[in-house]
């Protein structure tokens, strides 16, 4: 299952997070630092570019498994919560 949470909803997609937490389940959000609080995918969008960064740790405990091909395609991976990122 994918969960898509949106910015803007309320409660904020940093409270779905515990919720949510260590289920089955694929959590997307554009959330500012989504992938720091625990969120799997960030989608970010830069001028006209879209992009998504993943937080491995969280789907590591989702028990979910993703294509290798998708981890390249990520532009800020992040092993742990609280690591710095690549790019950083």
């Amino acid at each position: 299952m994918a969960v898509w949470l949106d910015a803007d909803l309320r409660p904020a997609p940093r409270d779905w997070l515990a919720i949510i937490a260590d289920q089955p389940v694929l959590m997307i959000s554009d959330f500012a630092e989504f992938t720091a609080d625990g969120g799997v995918v960030g989608a970010y969008r830069v001028a006209q570019d879209c992009g998504f960064e993943m937080n491995l740790e969280a789907l590591r405990r989702s028990a979910l498994s993703i294509s290798a091909f998708a981890l390249p395609l990520s532009q800020k991976s992040r092993a742990t919560i609280g690591q710095k990122r690549r790019d950083e």
